[in-house]
């Protein structure tokens, strides 16, 4: 088997790519102010996703971006230390990652690029490493 290292626009040493897709109608109608899975997402999040125009998408990106960082690094982890601080406006986001998570993963920077398709939603996640 041949190693490589990818290197990126992104600014660093690729280590990891993860994807997920869900579909938005499964997370609305959302009651604002109670975030609909508690252990998934934390009050600051379920109050910026409130805060969209439409709370079910903004859901359905921020748990496909949880699970596409966890499958890109394969690390088991508290989905509340990950967040999304989704913009229907733009593609392209970083996740924003506690630091613990951040140090236990290796990862300087994660990317999440978040597409739709009618109701379904795909998140690609980069991660990208911490220089050696």
């Amino acid at each position: 088997m041949t190693s490589s290292t990818w290197t990126s626009d992104l600014g660093g040493r690729l280590t990891g790519v993860g994807i997920d897709a869900e579909s938005a109608s499964r997370f609305g109608p959302a009651v604002p102010g109670e975030s609909p899975l508690p252990l998934v997402f934390s009050e600051r999040e379920a109050r910026h996703i409130d805060g969209l125009p439409e709370p079910a998408r903004g859901y359905c990106a921020a748990f496909c971006a949880k699970e596409a960082f966890f499958k890109a690094t394969g690390v088991p982890m508290d989905p509340r230390a990950c967040r999304l601080w989704w913009d229907p406006g733009r593609e392209t986001l970083d996740l924003d990652l506690d630091d613990d998570l951040a140090r236990e993963t290796g990862v300087a920077r994660a990317v999440a690029r978040v597409a739709w398709d009618g109701d379904a939603c795909v998140v690609e996640v980069y991660a990208i490493g911490r220089d050696a």
